[in-house]
């Protein structure tokens, strides 16, 4: 077996890693009767040979081997090496250039016959499971698959090969799919087929839309019955927020824990990418906040930390949990004690919310964090929002972080607060002088104001800097402090020489104003790089007044690329209705059920609905008259 396996120079190919010279013990491994060697063989080609999806000579030259293995019966590894041909098949075909992936997509592809007779007739339903992926992997032959498959279902006496047959077809956009869909989800006797047909009925279709009739009882009939996963059943209704919210909503009050973790992922993948009204999602969470279940009452903790401002419904009972919990002597910050999810207890992370979302009420319980011996990781982001009331007891905790020695704390509480600026100012000079400094040293210099005028000469022997961004921040930092900008022009002049360098100094010269007026020819410049001369556009408006030269770029900027514009939609406002032929644009922006975040940081709802805010008010500006 594997002819000529041996003959291959593979220590002159490369992986991700380094010299392929182990393959030919990867390929034998995959096909071992010890399923450990079998495990290890398919992790490590996984890692190195076709590490995350890249096609090498090496992953080329295996497809072959892989392919022998997966046609000869009795082998073990056989539904492994389908997989990893699948997978081969896949990446090569998915826009990647170059001699090795094209190589590669056309080797996968010449083994067809082979994928389609396991799939219709090997006797492991694991095998069949895999070539049914592997011919997916195939798109020159995706008409014939969806026919062979189509026709499969009926004499497939697996359940699971027959899902993996229905979630295959979803993918192939076959002519009569949504029919056949919807035949399934009403006739197959099984649950899990039913379930798959249906969340692939719900994908290619419109119908199910809101205003239709309410796929929810099914799903969660079809969920309770055979399984599934709430997360593929959400991707399936897309922007369909309504109907996918009252799907979570009964699942999470009706759930196990089990189902209510299940919910968790899926309410965490849809709020960051989808806007609507989250309400009663929220309220079906808060309900287990006094759950005597402690990991249900975990999870509903973690899911209302992790919404953001979409938690404001809950606030009440978030800060009952609160109340009750330091009543019963509870600490209000608990180090290691709250697992994985809560790494600083389940009281803080509550606490920490209402915050973020600067509820007054929480102060008090703020006030026993920072007064505890122990203080968050990050005790910033418990403080930013909670306006001056909190500065009192800041102050003294950061103060209290010095004398400890704890420098990292106290830096993080002292950051923009000019009443710390004695402790600080030192610390920060000292990171300055420094061979290498750091933009964030700079930036806390300037976030001191004029309490940091004795930074000014270690500033400005970094207007000099090499790294320009560097120069750059100082140049602002300086101006911060209370510098004249005019005597600060010569630099920011020297700096914009760079038609890179000059499209991000836009910004701060933005803020700057009618002072920067010197530099206004240097602004039109950069305002005229299409698509990319909207924060120039906003600088020139705000340092000359000239909305008719500054409006028509900052109207390509936000056509070029859909993103939170807060920033724009806060300049149209400025313009008021000079900047009436942004009205379509914020309307359409006001109207799209996807997040301009959508990109999954751990900061896109609570961005997404400051920029919300700044367009429902930009059109309310825009459009008086």
């Amino acid at each position: 077996m594997f002819a000529g396996l041996d003959d291959i120079d593979w220590a002159s190919m490369r992986h991700a890693y380094g010299t392929a010279g182990e393959v030919p013990r990867l390929i034998r491994g995959l096909v071992s009767r010890d399923g450990s060697r079998r495990a290890w063989a398919g992790e490590a080609y996984n890692m190195a040979v076709h590490h995350q999806g890249d096609i090498y000579e090496c992953t080329t030259k295996t497809v072959p081997f892989l392919i022998e293995a997966a046609g000869t019966p009795g082998l073990k590894g056989r539904p492994r090496a389908l997989r990893l041909l699948a997978s081969i098949g896949e990446s090569a075909g998915d826009g990647r250039r170059g001699e090795w992936p094209e190589r590669a997509h056309r080797a996968v592809q010449v083994a067809y016959p082979l994928y389609e007779r396991l799939a219709l007739a090997d006797p492991r339903p694991k095998v069949r499971r895999a070539a049914v992926a592997a011919m997916l992997a195939c798109p020159d032959h995706a008409k014939r698959t969806a026919t062979v498959l189509m026709g499969r279902v009926a004499a497939e006496p697996s359940a699971a090969v027959q899902v993996e047959i229905v979630e295959a077809v979803g993918t192939l956009d076959a002519p009569g799919a949504g029919d056949w869909f919807a035949g399934l989800a009403r006739d197959h006797p099984h649950p899990r087929v039913r379930l798959a047909a249906l969340t692939e009925w719900l994908r290619c279709t419109d119908e199910g839309a809101e205003g239709a009739d309410d796929p929810v009882p099914m799903l969660l009939d079809l969920l309770h019955a055979g399984g599934g996963d709430l997360r593929s059943i959400g991707s399936a209704l897309g922007d369909r927020v309504p109907t996918r919210v009252r799907l979570l909503a009964r699942a999470v009050r009706g759930a196990s824990a089990d189902w209510l973790n299940n919910a968790r992922w899926a309410t965490g993948g849809m709020s960051k990418s989808w806007r609507g009204d989250y309400t009663e999602l929220v309220c079906a969470f808060a309900e287990h906040l006094d759950s005597a279940d402690r990991e249900r009452r975990r999870i509903a903790i973690y899911t209302l930390t992790e919404l953001g401002p979409l938690a404001a419904p809950a606030a009440d009972a978030m800060l009952a949990q609160v109340e009750r919990a330091l009543a019963a002597g509870e600490p209000a910050y608990d180090s290691g004690q709250g697992g994985f999810w809560l790494s600083e207890g389940a009281t803080y992370a509550l606490v920490n919310a209402l915050a973020a979302a600067g509820d007054p009420r929480i102060l008090p319980a703020v006030g026993q964090v920072l007064a505890g011996d122990r203080l968050p990781r990050y005790p910033a982001s418990l403080v930013r929002r909670l306006g001056p009331e909190a500065e009192p007891m800041v102050i003294d905790a950061a103060r209290r972080c010095l004398a400890a020695g704890d420098t990292e704390r106290f830096r993080a509480l002292a950051y923009g607060r000019p009443a710390l600026a004695p402790e600080s100012l030192p610390i920060l000079l000292t990171a300055l002088d420094s061979a290498k400094p750091k933009i964030s040293d700079v930036w806390a210099v300037a976030a001191l104001g004029p309490a940091a005028a004795d930074a000014e000469p270690r500033l400005r022997g970094l207007l000099d800097a090499e790294d320009s961004s560097l120069a750059r921040w100082a140049a602002d930092a300086l101006h911060a402090i209370g510098v004249d900008f005019g005597e600060l022009l010569p630099a920011y002049r020297r700096l914009m020489a760079d038609p890179w360098d000059r499209q991000r100094i836009v910004s701060s010269l933005a803020d700057v104003g009618p002072a920067a007026a010197p530099l206004a020819d240097l602004v039109r410049e950069a305002m005229a790089v299409p698509g990319d001369g909207h924060r120039a556009a906003v600088a020139l408006w705000r340092i000359t007044g000239d909305a008719d030269a500054a409006l028509p770029a900052m109207l390509d900027g936000w056509r070029h690329a859909r993103y939170a514009h807060t920033g724009l939609a806060e300049c149209f406002a400025e313009l008021g209705p000079r900047a009436a032929a942004a009205e379509p644009l914020l309307r359409a922006e006001l109207a799209d059920p996807r997040r301009a975040t959508h990109d999954g940081a751990s900061s896109a709802i609570e961005d997404d609905e400051e920029f919300l805010a700044s367009v429902r008010n930009a059109i309310t500006a825009v459009s008086s008259a």
